[in-house]
């Protein structure tokens, strides 16, 4: 076989023992039964190698191609070597992942790299407390930012402040983020809550609607997924876990195409500053206004709802601040 090895060196493999060739491919072409990804990068030249001539044709037509990239034929031995365990052809993979920028074909035998996470790291920034803690997670054209949270029963509006303050945070660093954790809150029952006032300031949204905790007397939604508007979520529920362990169930959510490139349209929305509203003067102009004077006006009904919605308005604008947003 030194003819067979000594072809395929000049075909552009560049193994640095050519006698060593022939016997790498037969190995990979003949132990696909154990990991088939392995076998199928060079399957066919492993089992054709007995025909000297036709060597560099087939590992050509195999798809190797290795001219322009000394370290494929390396990734290629080692595939080899190691084909009879399946747990190893990740980190093959990731290899070849890294040395695609002279060889093109490479790409394709390991497509599948691309989506891999390139980065992640902690953002203490966004943090606070020891009760809300954030995660950047960065995806080839994608940044996610992902917080846990975790607020005690006890804790009062200084959470809710800090956390409002969190995600506005964090959304002018990136449109998408997922909030998870137990903000015990019930979010079956208690829609009047201030965290609702918090998700439509920040245009964001649940998409756990089960309950996730369970005692003797009632069921209640505690664990909420909360996502931003650009999050495209194509599955989320609810996992039972053993009750022994805990009396909360486990949340999980899939996104769509987090590997696609950012779209770059923005729009801007005008969104009540509930923080920084006068309700003490909203509630006096409120209730010193003759309303009989609209509600009993010889106008059509029409036009006396639309009159009392004016005016309420009015003092609304007047009483409650502002401000435009980016989303």
């Amino acid at each position: 076989m030194d003819d067979c090895a000594s072809i395929i060196a000049e075909a552009g493999n560049k193994f640095s023992e050519c006698d060593e060739c022939a016997s790498i491919i037969a190995d990979a072409g003949n132990k696909d039964s154990e990991c088939d990804d392995c076998a199928s990068i060079i399957a066919e030249a492993g089992n054709k190698i007995s025909e000297c001539d036709d060597c560099a044709s087939i590992i050509a037509e195999a798809g190797n191609k290795v001219s322009e990239c000394d370290g494929c034929a390396s990734i290629i031995a080692e595939a080899g070597n190691k084909d009879s365990e399946c747990d190893e052809c990740a980190s093959i993979k990731a290899e070849a992942g890294n040395k695609v920028s002279e060889c093109d074909d490479c790409a394709s035998i390991i497509a599948e790299a691309g989506n891999k996470v390139s980065e992640s790291k902690p953002r203490p920034d966004l943090d606070f407390d020891n009760e809300a803690l954030w995660l950047e997670i960065n995806f080839p054209s994608y940044k996610l930012l992902h917080c846990i949270v975790y607020r005690q029963p006890s804790n009062n509006n200084t959470f809710w402040d800090k956390f409002h303050e969190s995600i506005e945070n964090a959304l002018s660093y990136s449109p998408n983020v997922v909030i998870t954790g137990d903000v015990n809150v019930d979010f079956l029952t208690d829609y009047s809550h201030k965290i609702f006032d918090i998700m439509r300031l920040n245009g964001l949204k649940n998409v756990i609607n089960e309950p996730t905790r369970f005692c003797a007397t009632r069921q209640s939604l505690l664990d909420p997924i909360l996502v931003s508007d650009s999050c495209d979520v194509y599955d989320c529920h609810v996992i039972q876990i053993d009750c022994t362990y805990s009396d909360h169930d486990g949340t999980i959510i899939f996104l769509n195409n987090l590997t696609r490139s950012t779209n770059n349209t923005t729009y801007k929305r005008m969104i009540w500053d509930y923080r920084n509203a006068d309700f003490d003067k909203c509630n006096e102009l409120i209730a010193t206004f003759d309303w009989e004077s609209i509600i009993n006006a010889e106008n059509s009904m029409d036009q006396n709802c639309k009159n009392f919605t004016n005016k309420l308005l009015e003092y609304v604008n007047d009483c409650i601040p502002q401000k435009e947003v980016t989303i």
